[in-house]
């Protein structure tokens, strides 16, 4: 990642993308615990890999876990020959 740039955690089902700031609503700490490496579960729902807080791709909403209800803050892509990249 280079400097200045902040990470973000994005998910792909078929055609559709979503990405969101990689942070934890819970203790405001980073989804994954490997570098690169992000859970999913069913291919429905991002896992929290310290908690297990699960999100759904579709709006970040948290349905399962310690923070449940809170969601995960959004970020904005664009997506160029089927790679995705942070529009800020």
């Amino acid at each position: 990642m280079r400097p200045g740039r902040e990470a973000f955690a994005a998910t792909r089902r078929g055609d559709e993308a979503w990405a969101y700031r990689n942070v934890c609503p819970h203790f405001s700490i980073a989804l994954n615990y490997e570098p690169n490496t992000f859970w999913a579960y069913d291919a429905e729902l991002l896992m929290c890999a310290h908690h297990s807080a699960m999100f759904r791709f579709e709006d970040g909403q948290c349905v399962d876990g310690p923070c449940q209800g809170a969601a995960l803050t959004p970020v904005v892509i664009r997506i160029e020959q089927r790679k995705i990249f942070n529009s800020d």
